[in-house]
């Protein structure tokens, strides 16, 4: 197989394409991981805002 008139064996090719597929594989899960872990700390974020836990909290901080 020639790429920009490099040879390159069959088996050297498909070696570089699995090897590609898994890197691509584990930066895609370590990107889903950081979406999850994001959107779990804005939802809990969300909850205490809901619950007034960061006015309590104000309030108690600032003696009022």
């Amino acid at each position: 197989m020639s790429i920009f008139g490099i040879y390159i064996p069959l088996w050297a090719f498909v070696l570089i394409v699995i090897a590609g597929v898994i890197i691509g594989w584990k930066i895609i899960k370590f990107a889903l991981k950081l979406l999850i872990t994001f959107i779990i700390a804005l939802l809990i974020v969300a909850a205490l805002d809901y619950f007034n836990i960061f006015a309590l909290l104000r309030n108690f901080l600032t003696g009022i």
